[in-house]
């Protein structure tokens, strides 16, 4: 069994974000992984009982059920490999940007996290500008199909909030993000009130801006806005829906405290997803083989979280497990040649991987001089059929 740690926290990191940090931690993992599940303290072992209970010096693991619909590590860049646009370059506006200004004042009327009078704010992408509405497309089929209408548009109002412009700019480097409760993991109780509405009730539902800076405190006085403290947008139906906040808040955890061993490995997984220019027919026999020690196959990958040690250190790890017969078992006695096969298989067509694969078994090495290689062989050609 092998694991990919994503991040680590400390129990100090979860408190500061949730009263009850295993809800937290169960929350968090969905908007990477893309599908519920639950925490359990054993691999593959039952549901923990009690969510309320203390962060304890243990293993976490998160169990879903699904492939994982890896969210975009990069999805919160205000820069795409095709665009030069960041979330500061507002000199020049296009109709369609201009429009989308309009409709967000109109809807909010002030920052929606301090109330900021309107010409002080931006009317903020929550998916960046530079994104575009391709990738906004492809968003929607990759994590949130039922989202009715669609929004395919980068510029649909559904897709902006009006902030203060110091506000804008945290959140357009992740060093804010926006918690949305109830969610399917956490009770608007779960998330603490800002110290200067200590005493107030949690509202049935909220959008909590949350720091992800080292030194948030130090921001407070300058963005007029506390940790914790809830966004508030008027009753409409054009207000930003749930999926959009859950995926920025998931960029956020991981670029805050991901691994880059593991970022890489969402990154090798999904970017042929967002991007175009990662189509893996585009990409050549190097750009494979490079790849040949970065996991294997990603679209198999169930990811757990752990926790170890007196300091609390909480990690997201990553199992791989192989379907070749279409039941779920562990692969045993891997070597560099698995490694190898299992990039291809990832990174190329059905034709092409089983070409490639075909070929090697001719000149590479050749059956009659390896005998454990051959059924390594049999095994990947059955597996692309």
């Amino acid at each position: 069994m092998t694991y990919i740690a994503l991040f680590y926290l400390f129990p100090l990191v979860c408190q500061r974000f949730s009263t009850h940090p295993l809800k937290w931690l169960r929350f968090i993992a969905y908007t990477i992984y893309g599908q519920e599940g639950h925490i359990s303290t054993s691999a593959g072992g039952d549901e923990v009982q009690d969510y309320h209970a203390p962060f304890q010096s243990a293993d976490y693991y998160y169990i879903a059920d699904g492939e994982p619909l890896w969210l975009d590590p990069r999805g919160m860049d205000d820069r795409t490999s095709n665009s030069g646009s960041s979330l500061s370059n507002t000199s020049t506006l296009s109709n369609a940007r201009s429009g989308f200004t309009q409709r967000v004042v109109a809807r909010d009327g002030h920052c929606v996290v301090s109330g900021t009078l309107t010409r002080y704010c931006d009317a903020c992408h929550i998916i960046p500008y530079s994104k575009g509405s391709k990738y906004m497309e492809r968003l929607r089929h990759h994590r949130h199909p039922d989202v009715q209408p669609p929004i395919d548009d980068i510029n649909d109002v559904r897709n902006g909030m009006l902030l203060n412009s110091l506000v804008h700019r945290q959140f357009g480097y992740s060093g804010i993000a926006f918690l949305r409760t109830p969610n399917f993991a956490m009770d608007t109780s779960d998330v603490g009130l800002p110290v200067n509405n200590a005493n107030s009730t949690p509202a049935d539902s909220r959008i909590t801006l949350q720091y992800f800076l080292d030194d948030y405190q130090a921001h407070v006085g300058s963005l007029h806005v506390h940790h914790n403290s809830d966004a508030w947008f008027p009753p409409s139906h054009d207000s930003p829906p749930s999926v959009l906040f859950d995926y920025t808040y998931g960029c956020a955890v991981l670029q805050k405290w991901g691994l880059s061993e593991s970022k890489d490995y969402i990154w090798q997984a999904t970017k042929h997803i967002f991007y175009d220019d990662f189509n893996s027919d585009n990409e050549d026999e190097d750009d494979i083989n490079n790849n040949a020690d970065d996991g294997g196959d990603r679209s198999r990958s169930i990811p757990v979280i752990r926790s170890k040690g007196s300091g609390g250190v909480s990690a997201v790890h990553v199992e791989e497990t192989h379907r070749a017969t279409g039941e779920s078992h562990i692969r045993e006695n891997i070597d560099v040649r698995d490694l190898v096969f299992a990039s291809w298989m990832f990174n190329a067509k059905k034709a092409r991987r089983q070409a490639r694969l075909q070929r090697t078994m001719k000149t590479d090495s050749p059956r009659g001089t390896d005998p454990d290689l051959s059924p390594k062989i049999e095994c990947w050609l059955k597996s692309t059929e």
